[in-house]
């Protein structure tokens, strides 16, 4: 890559669940010919009404 066209860097880490690091990726991509496309599934606990 030339050291002057812009690039995506990504950083991504996966814990389990007690928070422990599972896994870790770096990524530097040439921005000029890259396309990202994220999709996340965000649970949520909901709490139970009282009374």
């Amino acid at each position: 890559m030339s050291p002057t066209i812009p690039v995506l860097a990504i950083t991504r880490v996966a814990t389990d669940t007690t928070g422990r690091v599972i896994e870790a990726t770096l990524l530097t991509l040439p921005g000029d010919r890259t396309e990202a496309d994220f999709t996340t599934d965000h649970t949520t606990t909901e709490r139970k009404p009282e009374g």
